[in-house]
């Protein structure tokens, strides 16, 4: 009775170890590197865009990197071909770019072959405001080369706009201080209308108000 007992269990740990394998084995073919950003260690908010454009075939794993100091202040995995775009603190920056199809983790990066690799963009590149308002980032390109990788920078800012909108309540309507105008930043404060309406003696009667305008704030991509 105690020899089954025993085949049993190893029966079940030799299918715990396939299964183990088998995880291990989908990984690796997936790449196991998640798209997006991974973690970020800085006390400075991330405003400032940075969109990373790379081709199918290989994931990449983006550092950026203080450029005085060298000290990275995010990580982010690209899925090759997808869309990327990640918010950095405010600063100069210098980008450090691995390359592979099967991610071994932020230690041993990818395992080593042909399309395996390392990138590093020594120029710094500034992330900062410009003017009023104005929030200056990067967009970078990769593009597949004999040797590697080609990359091309350009500027990419995003503005703010002041947004209206003519508000006219309906019957009943409460009017909120701070309004959502399709997705814009809710303002707080007075709406300020242009006449509060007089209370009805009857307390079940509708309120009708006056039209006022509800500004919001919206962030454009303007370059």
């Amino acid at each position: 009775m105690s020899h089954g007992i025993f085949l049993k269990l190893g029966h079940i740990a030799l299918l715990c170890l396939m299964i183990a394998a088998g995880g291990v084995r989908a990984a690796e073919r997936d790449g196991g590197l998640r798209h997006g950003l991974l973690w970020r260690d800085s006390p400075l908010a991330a405003v400032f865009p940075l969109v990373v454009k790379t081709p199918a075939g290989q994931d990449f794993y983006l550092r950026v990197e203080a450029a005085e100091t060298g000290k990275a202040v995010l990580a982010a995995g690209i899925k090759g071909g997808r869309f990327f775009r990640v918010l950095v603190p405010p600063g100069r920056y210098r980008l450090d770019i691995a390359y592979g199809t099967h991610w071994r983790g932020e230690d041993a990066l990818f395992t080593p072959g042909p399309e395996t690799g390392r990138l590093r963009i020594e120029s710094p590149l500034d992330f900062g405001v410009e003017g009023v308002a104005r929030k200056a980032g990067h967009v970078v390109t990769l593009d597949k080369a004999a040797d590697g990788f080609d990359v091309a920078i350009k500027g990419q800012a995003v503005c703010q706009r002041v947004t209206t909108r003519l508000i006219r309540p309906a019957p009943g309507e409460t009017r909120v201080p701070g309004v959502d105008l399709d997705g814009a930043i809710p303002v707080t404060g007075p709406y300020n209308p242009p006449r509060a309406p007089d209370m009805p003696p009857d307390p079940a009667a509708p309120i009708t108000g006056a039209p006022y305008l509800a500004y919001g704030i919206r962030s454009v991509v303007c370059d």
